[in-house]
Order: C-alpha cells, then structure tokens, then sequence
C-alpha cells in the first residue's frame, strides 16, 4: 500500500478534506485562517495546474514522506519540536486517479514540473531532498520559520476528502 499524508486541522468541518478555494464558499471564517498561510505569497493559490486543469487553491495538499522522517530532518536542520503532531494517512488507493498530480521543483529556483501520480515513483516522492534540508538550515539560521514541504513533491488532489475512517498518525518530539 502507499500512503500520502495530510495534517489534521485543529478546526476540520464536515469530516472533510476541502481545497482552500472551497473552504471560500463552505466555510468562509475557516478561509480566512487557512488563507493566511499565503500572507506574503498570495499569488502561489493562483498558481495554474495544467495537468488538472484548476489553481493551486483548487486542490489538497499531500505529501508521501512519512511525518516522523520530516520532523526528524527538521531536528536535524536544527529546528525545535516541542510537540506531537497528528497527520491523516490516505491510502492512495481510496482517491479517483485522473484526480491526482505531483508538483516536483525542478531544480531551477521554485520552478515545477507537474506530472501524473505514478506508483512506480513512490521512492522519488517519499524521499527528502537534499535541498529541503539545505533550506531548513538556511532559515533556522536567519532565525525564519521554514516552509515544512519546500522541495519536497506535493502530491495534489482536485477534488474533497473524506476523513470519516481514516486512520491518524501522530509524530512527536
């Protein structure tokens, strides 16, 4: 089985997933929290998706990188965790494939390529770039809060999840 992993939010509505745009219409207070994880870069959820053919604020953000192993090259960059987070882990399996597609950062500055889901690229996707860490370090020694998934593939899903049965993983200090 291959899992992707999405944060628990502390305020979750419905028992479900939304991309951010749908929160506008559904929940709109809930909106305007999640919306300012943008505050500086609002642009980045107009951002187009061809292969899906919406914005980025159109979709759900995963990640295939077990948590505990982003934590610990967080720690390792020299972050501080001072508690347990919990994450939903979704079996890939559970979601409509002509909906999925991967952002990879090609390399050149925050360029990325998109390309469909492939479970023969599982490794590539759940693997941390060096760059990741490389960033991690770079901020947490300008004293910056680092972004937790630069570099790293996202795996976007256009579309809502429902996280009635799905199972909780939690990763601490």
């Amino acid at each position: 089985m291959q899992y992707l992993y999405h944060a628990v939010p502390s305020d979750l509505k419905d028992n479900k997933l939304y991309p951010l745009n749908t929160l506008k219409e559904k929940h709109p207070g809930l909106f305007s929290l999640e919306s300012s994880k943008y505050k500086g870069r609002e642009d980045v959820a107009q951002q187009a998706i061809p292969l899906l053919d919406c914005l980025w604020g159109d979709v759900i953000f995963m990640t295939a990188v077990h948590p505990q192993i982003l934590m610990e090259a967080y720690k390792k960059a020299g972050g501080k965790i001072n508690r347990s987070a919990q994450f939903f882990q979704i079996d890939v399996e559970l979601l409509q494939k002509e909906n999925i597609a991967v952002a990879i950062y090609s390399g050149e500055g925050d360029e990325k390529i998109y390309e469909s889901y492939d479970t023969d690229h599982i490794k590539e996707y759940s693997t941390i770039p060096d760059r990741t860490v490389e960033y991690f370090t770079e901020q947490l020694q300008q004293n910056n809060l680092p972004l937790y998934y630069a570099y790293i593939p996202h795996i976007l899903y256009k579309g809502t999840i429902d996280t009635t049965d799905l199972p909780i993983v939690e990763v601490g200090p």
